[in-house]
């Protein structure tokens, strides 16, 4: 079956198309459209899966909820797992948290570096 053009007029111009009541339009989308469509989500769930803009975390996320079986004692552990390491680091005090390094030493050790190598 190949799509006519009188068939796709009609169905453009009707006040109520339905797909079905087309069947050389229906075939095409069924043949062609569809299977783009389907292959477009494919790839489109790739690249969402391999972002290179997310972190991580959030990527092994995305991986695991796609591979499937999630155990429910998983989750509540991890979820343990990140609250008691968040807990400590609220406990400890400030002059124990790690800092990232800043100030004047820094920059111009970084300076010092980068014009060394050259």
């Amino acid at each position: 079956m190949e799509l006519r053009n009188d068939e796709f007029e009609e169905f453009c111009k009707a006040d109520n198309p339905m797909l079905y009541k087309f069947p050389h339009l229906y075939n095409f989308v069924k043949t062609h459209i569809y299977f783009i469509i389907i292959h477009q989500q494919q790839v489109e769930g790739l690249f969402n899966k391999l972002d290179l803009n997310i972190s991580l975390s959030l990527k092994q996320s995305k991986l695991q909820l796609a591979s499937g079986k999630i155990l429910k004692e998983d989750l509540t552990l991890d979820l343990k797992e990140i609250h008691t390491q968040r807990k400590k680091q609220k406990k400890k005090p400030p002059q124990d948290k790690q800092l990232p390094p800043f100030g004047e030493v820094v920059a111009s050790n970084l300076f010092n570096c980068i014009i060394g190598n050259k």
